[in-house]
């Protein structure tokens, strides 16, 4: 693993070390419902602001509550992973500036708390 790539997945590494015991599908379901979207679309090499914000929201996700790499979530999403990188980024820089990102991502938190739960 290159120097630079390694820098990124720390640098990209959330503060929550407890990462629960949720499963990838699990998260991505969730996002899906929530958005409206599949998994075939979040798929898609599109950058059309109604997937393009639940595949970076749902990236967000699986790299705080699961150990996914980032090639994996590459893999997951068909995407090249500085492109995942780059979805943690903004949704990062965001749920930073924005309350409208942190009570989006709060909510589907609850959910994924509530069906890791279950």
């Amino acid at each position: 693993m290159s120097t630079l790539l390694y820098k990124m997945q720390m640098y990209c590494t959330h503060q929550d070390p407890k990462k629960l015991n949720v499963s990838t599908d699990a998260i991505i379901d969730i996002t899906c419902k929530q958005y409206k979207v599949t998994l075939p679309m979040m798929q898609e090499k599109t950058r059309r602001r109604r997937i393009l914000r639940p595949r970076q929201i749902a990236c967000y996700l699986l790299r705080k509550y699961t150990y996914l790499t980032l090639e994996e979530m590459g893999d997951m999403f068909n995407q090249h992973y500085s492109t995942i990188i780059n979805a943690l980024n903004t949704i990062d820089s965001q749920y930073k500036l924005y309350e409208e990102v942190r009570m989006e991502i709060r909510l589907l938190e609850s959910k994924i708390r509530t069906d890791n739960e279950e």
